[in-house]
C-alpha cells in the first residue's frame, strides 16, 4: 500500500511540474491544431536570446525573429510593447519578457 501511495504521489508531482507542457501536447494533437503566432524580438548579441533561439530549436516551436538594431517593423513593434531589453517573445497576444521558457511554454498551452 505504501509503495503504491509513493508512486502516487510521485506520478502527481510529475504532473504538476509538467501541466503545461502535457496540456500543449494534447493540444498539438487534436485534428485542425493551428499552433499561434510566435514572435522573438532580439539582438544579435543577446546571450538570453541565443538561448531562447536554442529553446524553440529543440522544443521544435516554429516562430519569427524580429532582430530591434537591424528591423525598422522589429523596433516598432518592441517599443509598441513597453520596449525595454531583450529578449520578448510575443505568443498570440501575451508578452513574454526575458528568458523564460516556463512562460512560452505556459502560453502555447492556454492559446
Amino acid at each position: 500500500m505504501r509503495l503504491f501511495l509513493a508512486f502516487l504521489l510521485l506520478g502527481s508531482v510529475y504532473v504538476w511540474q509538467h501541466d503545461d507542457e502535457l496540456r500543449l501536447a494534447w493540444r498539438q494533437s487534436q485534428p485542425g491544431y493551428t499552433p499561434p503566432q510566435v514572435t522573438l524580438f532580439a539582438t544579435s548579441w543577446c546571450g538570453y536570446c541565443r538561448q531562447m533561439r536554442e529553446y524553440f530549436a529543440a522544443e521544435k516551436i516554429p516562430y519569427t525573429e524580429l532582430d530591434i538594431e537591424t528591423s525598422a517593423r522589429g523596433k516598432v513593434w518592441h517599443e509598441q510593447l513597453g520596449g525595454g531589453g531583450v529578449p520578448v517573445t510575443l505568443v498570440g497576444e501575451t508578452v513574454i519578457r526575458g528568458y523564460n521558457p516556463g512562460g512560452v511554454s505556459a502560453a502555447l498551452a492556454s492559446q
